[in-house]
């Protein structure tokens, strides 16, 4: 019984990695892509397939991915997709033009949709790291972001929060 029960805070724990490194990742980009566009003399319209590209082959990979795991063992599907991710997050850092970098962020998106995956028996657990990690790290991460940044919007919703009434 207690190997069974260190072996679930084991896979809590690389799922928990798994997540925040598909998270993390996410926001970055996000964050980053007028700097990234404007490095890679790239449109607006180019450097959207950043992320649409990873959305996409994330979308379409979940299901054929989770049939994988059922097929040769989640454990091997799941490291194979942190590998994959991790390489390819060092190609995208490593991509000079913005098709490059697209197509590495497709790769990247492959290797997300495989640490997605799910064992049915483990279900509450990586259920549990999900709220764990977003609870935590998104909160953190918005709070801190928040206190970086000034009103997006002045004049307008949010002035009255900072104090800025916006009247003379």
């Amino acid at each position: 019984m207690v190997g069974e029960i260190d072996r679930k805070w084991w896979v809590l724990g690389a799922v928990g990695i798994g997540t925040l490194m598909s998270a993390l990742d996410a926001s970055v980009v996000n964050t980053m892509l007028p700097i990234i566009s404007q490095s890679m003399s790239a449109s607006v319209a180019t450097i959207e397939w950043v992320v649409t590209a990873y959305l996409l082959v994330v979308s379409a990979l979940l299901l054929g991915v989770g049939r994988a795991g059922d097929l040769h063992g989640h454990r091997t599907i799941y490291l194979a997709g942190f590998a994959v991710f991790v390489v390819s997050s060092a190609l995208c850092a490593a991509a000079r033009s913005a098709l490059t970098l697209i197509a590495f962020r497709a790769l990247q998106g492959s290797g997300a949709a495989m640490l997605f995956i799910v064992d049915f028996f483990q279900a509450n657990w990586i259920m549990m790291t999900l709220i764990i990690v977003g609870g935590l790290f998104y909160t953190a991460g918005a709070a801190i972001y928040g206190l970086k940044r000034p009103n997006p919007f002045p004049g307008k919703f949010g002035d009255e929060v900072q104090g800025d009434t916006g009247r003379p």
